[in-house]
């Protein structure tokens, strides 16, 4: 499947433990990732530690 075809992966809990490293596995197969979590902060640095690829975008929302 290409990167084109590939429907963005949305992570809840994303900022930590259980949904984080599934998160980083989506972005390091090459997928768009969603990062859903209820504080800024925390969400902000599990932005910043997935393996980011040409192209990609990042934005963390309060």
């Amino acid at each position: 499947m290409s990167t084109a075809t590939k429907p963005p992966a949305v992570v809840t809990g994303a900022s930590s433990g259980i949904g984080l490293e599934p998160a980083k596995q989506f972005a390091r197969h090459g997928f768009d990732v969603v990062l859903a979590a209820e504080d800024a902060e925390p969400a902000a640095a599990a932005d910043r530690s997935a393996p980011a690829r040409p192209g990609s975008r990042s934005a963390t929302k309060p």
